[in-house]
């Protein structure tokens, strides 16, 4: 299968503070403290402008042996578990994404 690449302009996604509270730990019973709401919303003015949000993804036919080898776009090798989780399975996909490398950059500095 041809893969399928994604792209968005960062504006066109707009920084959630809620839902980065609650991937922090804070519930709407227990919301962040006003310095903690206010690195969020720092955070997020200084991602937005950053954000190169992109994706790509591939189907591909796949086989899984009896001896456990599972194949995929030219690709074989043996997984026990991962054949027998994807026994039953005809197809796989593959996908990867990123929000682009000066975002990362920003959040290993911030670490």
């Amino acid at each position: 299968m041809t893969p399928f690449f994604y792209k968005r302009a960062a504006s066109e996604i707009p920084c959630d503070e809620a839902e980065a509270a609650y991937y922090l730990g804070y519930k709407k019973i227990n919301p962040p403290s006003d310095d903690v709401a206010g690195l969020i919303h720092k955070s997020c003015l200084k991602m937005q402008p950053v954000l190169v949000p992109q994706a790509v993804y591939a189907e591909y036919e796949l086989s899984v042996s009896e001896d456990e080898t599972i194949s995929f776009a030219d690709v074989s090798f043996r997984s026990k578990d991962l054949a027998r989780n994807l026994r039953n399975c005809r197809k796989v996909v593959l996908f990867a994404a990123t929000i682009g490398a000066q975002a990362d950059m920003i959040i290993r500095r911030a670490q």
